[in-house]
């Protein structure tokens, strides 16, 4: 009972319920206690904060053994249900499943597919080219060619119910939306305004 009695004293000598609560709130606090006037100061120890060091690939996602198709379509910038719908239809080869079933790719995995992906579709040359090919020689959007087609800005062919375009046509178009950049004063419109 002498023990306790002691640190009941000590307890109210210090108001430590007051003190350690505005303690906790900043690192160290002094304060007077009312009834004795005496001067307490609670000191901490700095919060503790581990800061890991995660190790990151060449890629810049954290280094694993194994990586996800979300870790797969951060570095190709596309969502993970395209991941997975490649990976459904093989076109990243065979990949390799868990126990569970999940696929899961290594490192190399990653720097094939990645280089895979990241290499630029040279076209062949050929002389007829589809509405998609034609978008990508004249660094268009798809719907944008289509709609040149459409207005009859450039002229196609139906071959097997696919609308295709004659190469030295999109050479054309392109030579002339040069020169339509380089010159305005080209432009009817403008000669109209003028």
């Amino acid at each position: 009972m002498d023990a306790l009695g002691e640190i009941r004293n000590l307890l109210a000598k210090l108001s430590l319920s007051h003190c350690a609560f505005r303690a906790a709130q900043t690192r160290s606090r002094t304060d007077v206690d009312s009834q004795f006037d005496d001067t307490v100061t609670i000191r901490l120890n700095p919060p503790y904060c581990k800061a890991l060091s995660v190790k990151l690939n060449e890629f810049g996602i954290a280094e694993k053994l194994r990586y996800s198709n979300e870790d797969l379509a951060a570095i190709l910038h596309v969502h993970p249900s395209t991941i997975q719908w490649r990976c459904d239809r093989n076109r990243y080869g065979q990949i390799k499943k868990d126990a569970a079933g999940r696929r899961y790719f290594t490192i190399d995995d990653l720097r094939r597919v990645a280089t895979q992906e990241r290499t630029p579709k040279e076209l062949t040359y050929r002389e007829i080219l589809t509405l998609a090919e034609a978008a990508r020689f004249l660094d268009l959007s798809y719907d944008r060619v289509r709609y040149l087609v459409d207005a009859a800005r450039i002229p196609c062919v139906r071959v097997d119910g696919r609308r295709v375009i004659a190469r030295n046509e999109l050479v054309i178009y392109k030579e002339h939306q040069s020169e339509k950049s380089t010159n305005p004063t080209d432009n009817l419109r403008l000669k109209e305004w003028i």
